[in-house]
């Protein structure tokens, strides 16, 4: 995942946008890949107060007609109205894009779907009236119509299954395990978390702003929204060479250059607010949120079910003037204390599989559960010197109220289900070669703490588990004890084992119900969790 790069432009409102290129690599290269879609060399954000951009370059070695689509999704306006996006070329006003039904898709130029590309660099911008910024998460270009559409039937899997959804814990979070390795730190490890796309949208909003939020979903969900920077300033006449770096990516995610929130803001601007029975309709739950905007930036809106592995849709409204309806919603948690002692943490994501992973990362507060930090992007030397991809997420804070938990979500709509591992409560004067990948670990002769669920013997069968049945629990390692947890924390039951296994019926256990349950278990010199589900 690359940052966002914000800049604000002083110019006359004309019907140009004068876009400064990026400087392109690779001038020698076939700019057409095998399915005839060129190539993307950059990807940025820009603002002139008015409207937000986001700009797209690519290189040809032939002018002609192109066709573009992009993936997007669009504003419902209170008129009934959706958004329209507006498409320039090089500069100049070429077309725009006005979707007529709500939620992602594959969307072209209205009425010229052909683009005029000169030989060279070209710079194609697509963008919508400030304070939206323009929900774009791919382009396709190509001299062959039928290589730019999008294939849907991902996201429409997605949302079929979310509105089908009974409110009940998907089977993907009794997948998820959790690793104490108690001589590193106290280090968390958690691995095959699930990582879902869950509703979120940016906004660029202005100090004193009056933000009224509602949203209404059928499920227990939360609104929640987070200042996470401030555009940069550049004035029009600035020199302009050489200021957006060319770096090949194939996820269209933008470069992100603009002054990030501080610890201190990211940890103080929240809001969040969890939603309650409608009055006139208790089967459905609403949600409030009224903020007057403290700061003039960038801020993060969005929804998630309050239910750990949760998946539904919920409605939202953004001051009677932008609505989303049948949104995705999922709330992918682990919990995760982070002490509030003074000394810096750093949580971060570990792909599953690097290049198409994309999560999102978010730290939330012990006192509200509000979001305290919020990263969709690890600096590069953070990746680099976890040996991290470059999607993977990084936060690093001293936090001055301890934290109850970690959750992540998928940045992409399009390939919306994945997952991915989180290591977490990582001291700034850790050992950084216990957590570099396994070759490089191996060649330095340290340990991976990775391999701990990797290497990991601990068995609970069968899978899934019968309310009626017994369960078996073995370990290449003695047990001491074992303790199991429902899915909001609470301890059921601990038994003493000191063996390498056991065998326990479910009622033993004090589970009298089906669902998701976490089975904590402790040897000698750590600890392992593994979550089952039952039927």
């Amino acid at each position: 995942m690359r940052k966002i790069l914000f800049m604000t432009v002083f110019c006359a409102l004309t019907t140009t946008f004068p876009v400064q290129h990026a400087n392109a690599q690779g001038n020698e290269t076939k700019s057409l890949t095998s399915n005839n879609v060129l190539e993307v060399k950059s990807v940025y954000e820009t603002t002139d107060n008015v409207l937000n951009y986001k700009n797209f370059e690519v290189q040809t070695f032939e002018a002609g007609d192109y066709y573009v689509n992009f993936w997007l999704q669009p504003t419902r306006y209170a008129n009934g109205k959706f958004s329209t996006f507006k498409v320039y070329v090089n500069g100049t006003l070429s077309g725009s894009v006005k979707p007529t039904v709500g939620n992602w898709q594959s969307a072209s130029v209205e009425a010229k779907p052909a683009l005029q590309l000169k030989n060279g660099i070209n710079t194609i911008s697509i963008a919508t009236n400030a304070p939206e910024v323009p929900n774009v998460e791919s382009v396709k270009i190509s001299r062959n119509m039928m290589a730019t559409r999008f294939q849907s039937a991902g996201f429409n899997s997605y949302l079929r299954k979310a509105v089908s959804s009974d409110g009940t814990p998907d089977v993907s979070m009794a997948e998820m395990t959790e690793s104490d390795s108690r001589d590193a730190a106290g280090i968390k490890y958690f691995t095959h978390v699930p990582l879902k796309y869950s509703f979120y949208r940016t906004f660029s909003f202005t100090k004193g702003q009056e933000i009224f939020i509602t949203s209404t979903s059928r499920i227990a969900h939360k609104i929640d929204m987070v200042y996470y920077g401030k555009q940069i300033l550049f004035p029009a006449n600035s020199p302009q060479e050489g200021l957006f770096p060319t770096i090949p990516i194939g996820d269209m995610k933008p470069q992100l250059f603009y002054t990030p929130a501080t610890s201190e803001e990211m940890q103080g601007l929240n809001w969040g607010h969890l939603s309650e029975k409608a009055l006139n309709n208790p089967n459905n739950q609403i949600a409030t949120l009224k903020v007057t905007i403290p700061k003039t930036g960038m801020y993060l809106i969005k929804l998630r079910s309050a239910g750990n592995g949760v998946l539904s849709v919920a409605d939202l409204n953004v001051n009677g003037n932008y609505f989303y309806e049948n949104a995705p919603i999922y709330f992918s948690n682990c919990e995760c204390e982070i002490p509030a002692d003074g000394h810096e943490y750093a949580t971060m994501t570990n792909c599953n599989t690097p290049g198409t992973d994309d999560p999102i990362l978010f730290i939330e507060g012990k006192a509200a559960g509000n979001v305290v930090g919020f990263n969709d992007d690890g600096p590069r030397s953070k990746l680099n010197q976890y040996n991290l991809c470059n999607r993977d997420s990084y936060i690093s804070q001293k936090y001055f109220v301890k934290t109850k938990g970690i959750h992540v979500s998928n940045y992409s709509s399009f390939k919306p289900e994945s997952k991915c591992n989180i290591l977490a409560r990582v001291r700034s004067d850790a050992n950084v070669s216990a957590f570099l990948a396994p070759a490089q670990a191996k060649q330095n002769g340290t340990t991976d703490v990775s391999k701990i669920e990797r290497d990991s013997q601990l068995s609970i069968t069968p899978y899934p588990v019968d309310l009626m049945s017994d369960i078996t629990i073995s370990s290449g390692r003695k047990i001491s004890k074992m303790e199991v947890y429902d899915m909001s924390g609470v301890k059921l039951s601990s038994v003493k084992v000191n063996a390498l296994s056991a065998t326990l019926s479910l009622s033993s256990l004090n589970i009298k119900n089906g669902g998701v349950y976490a089975f904590s278990v402790t040897y000698e010199n750590g600890m392992e969790t593994k979550k089952i589900f039952v039927k």
